[in-house]
């Protein structure tokens, strides 16, 4: 890892034709490209192909279910609680997607306004509201809503005091930065303890977001990979003010999408004020894979095929190209990118991943928490015997998806996330003790008594989200290495396994493995997760997809 001098960021805007829909170049210099798995990465990955590659190009998708949009499910269920009738939006996996407001360290956000762009979609953006953690045993409002009050009060803010002002202290003064990146990678909760001076901070603080986004374990999960962006903050060289740090690899793919929108309307998404969360409203996250899906079956060039898994990919050397084995005749491809995690088809490097059990609640009351978007339940809190449901947090998705059908009855809508981590050694529940436990939690943590009517169902999500512990970037090391000497660079990689998490992770992972194919690079899609980094000094001024703004 290095760090650059500063430099003024320059922005080539090279005039390119504007599009916003799918290719229709009759060039005869076509691939023929197989995408593997069809949620919501392979949908995205297909759609770049084929809106980047000439029409003569042919690409396959195969998807080993029914039906494509991987975790994202959005279920419409008829209700009947206590009299009250209607239909009612469950989000089954994600419920929205970050913003990634004022952040110049990442930019995955413009490959979602280029596709809300080109399909049409309707973004909904709802208002910032509180944001609480569970501990030890009731709700602490978090910053920036916590009143002076509570930070004096709550056991939660004094018991992380010590560790505060040993960071500071340590910013503040220089310390980290004299000392440098750490030689080896660390533990998330080796590394706060190192800056921090105590456990405190991230038993607390850290834990609970890190439930929320891996359900992860801060003990095991690398700090170089998780919290990368503070990792450069505190050991990186000061920045003068009004200059940003920013991935020279993250610079590069601004570049690359600020070229293509020509008319500007993407960088004008971005900066437009919002809240640090958007989802599509009463059409649910769903809408977003519905939309690929269409696009997709209007090409004439695109094939997919459902309930054909793929079985087997071998590289045949003689003819430079791959086998996919889906169906009883294999078929060769230039080029095959994997969106799943499965080992059969690529090496594998140990990469764990976690089940999480997902409760949807819906009340026919309103009103039965507080404002806000929800809750996250920290390490400390299980630490004290607080968490016997082994929960990870309660999402407020009345609150955050505000948005109502005509025939949504009013109502409280509660989504509870239990096990990730906490599942390690311990079997998950059923789905009918998954919802008795769930109903525990909100009894005593919200105060709604269990055995209230309402409509509530189980789903267990396994294997759902990867978990990059220490040492995540040797291992992906060795995954680059195998693929690139067995497949030649035609077989890439891009999931959460090995690259980004999450549904806006997973459609930049997308992009990255799409562009790499239409740019005739032979890639194993991990170069940019294995390489040293070089970390730039910018100009906010010179990020014009980061321009000040205001909140919604």
């Amino acid at each position: 890892m290095a760090f650059r001098a500063p430099a003024r960021l320059r922005l080539p805007l090279v005039p390119r034709g504007h599009h916003r829909g799918l290719a229709s170049n009759s060039s005869s210099d076509g691939k023929h490209v197989a995408v593997i798995g069809g949620g919501l990465t392979g949908l995205a990955t297909a759609y770049f192909l084929a809106k980047r590659l000439p029409a003569s190009a042919r690409i396959d998708l195969y998807e080993a279910s029914d039906r494509l949009g991987g975790w994202i499910r959005t279920d419409r269920v008829r209700v009947d609680v206590g009299g009250v009738r209607g239909v009612v939006p469950f989000e089954r996996g994600p419920r929205t997607l970050s913003t990634l407001r004022g952040n110049t360290w990442r930019y995955d956000d413009l490959v979602l306004y280029e596709l809300i762009l080109d399909l049409g979609l309707q973004p909904s953006y709802p208002k910032d509201l509180p944001r609480y953690l569970c501990y030890p045993n009731h709700l602490v409002t978090m910053p920036p809503d916590a009143s002076i009050l509570d930070y004096l009060r709550e056991p939660l803010f004094r018991e992380c005091a010590r560790g505060a002002l040993a960071t500071a202290v340590g910013y503040l003064t220089g310390r980290h930065r004299r000392d440098g990146l750490p030689a080896a990678d660390l533990s998330v909760a080796d590394w706060l303890r190192l800056i921090t001076g105590d456990g405190a901070v991230g038993a607390n603080l850290a834990s609970a977001m890190i439930h929320g986004i891996y359900g992860g374990d801060i003990e095991r999960l690398s700090v170089r990979t998780v919290l990368d962006r503070a990792l450069f903050s505190l050991h990186g060289p000061r920045l003068e003010p009004g200059r940003r740090r920013v991935p020279e690899r993250e610079l590069a793919f601004m570049r690359r999408v600020m070229r293509d929108d020509e008319h500007g309307l993407v960088c004008a998404l971005a900066n437009r004020p919002k809240g640090a969360l958007v989802h599509f409203g009463a059409r649910g996250m769903e809408a977003l894979p519905r939309a690929l899906e269409e696009a997709l079956k209007g090409q004439p060039n695109v094939t997919i095929h459902r309930q054909t898994p793929a079985t087997n990919l071998h590289y045949d050397r003689k003819r430079d190209r791959i086998k996919v084995t889906a169906t009883k005749s294999p078929r060769l491809y230039d080029h095959v990118v994997s969106t799943t995690s499965s080992d059969v088809l690529v090496p594998s490097a140990g990469i764990p991943s976690v089940s999480i059990m997902t409760v949807n609640l819906w009340y026919p009351i309103e009103n039965l928490k507080p404002p806000g978007f929800g809750y996250l339940i920290p390490q400390a809190t299980s630490d004290v015997g607080q968490n016997p449901e082994r929960a990870l947090g309660v999402f407020f998705d009345s609150d955050v998806i505000a948005e109502r059908a005509p025939d949504e009855p009013p109502g409280t809508k509660l989504f509870v996330l239990m096990g990730g981590h906490h599942y390690r050694g311990h079997a998950p529940p059923d789905e009918e003790e998954a919802v008795a436990l769930a109903k525990g939690l909100l009894e005593r943590q919200l105060g709604i008594p269990r055995d209230a009517p309402c409509h509530a169902m189980a789903r267990l999500a396994r294997d759902c989200i990867p978990q990059h512990e220490v040492g995540h970037g040797e291992r992906l090391q060795y995954v680059h290495k195998q693929i690139m000497s067995g497949s030649g660079g035609r077989l890439s990689v891009a999931n959460g396994s090995y690259g980004r998490i999450g549904a806006m992770g997973a459609l930049r992972n997308a992009y990255d493995a799409a562009h790499a194919i239409v740019e005739g690079r032979l890639s194993s899609g991990l170069e940019d997760f294995i390489d040293d980094r070089i970390i730039e000094d910018v100009s906010l001024a010179d990020i014009p997809c980061r321009q000040p703004q205001s909140k919604a």
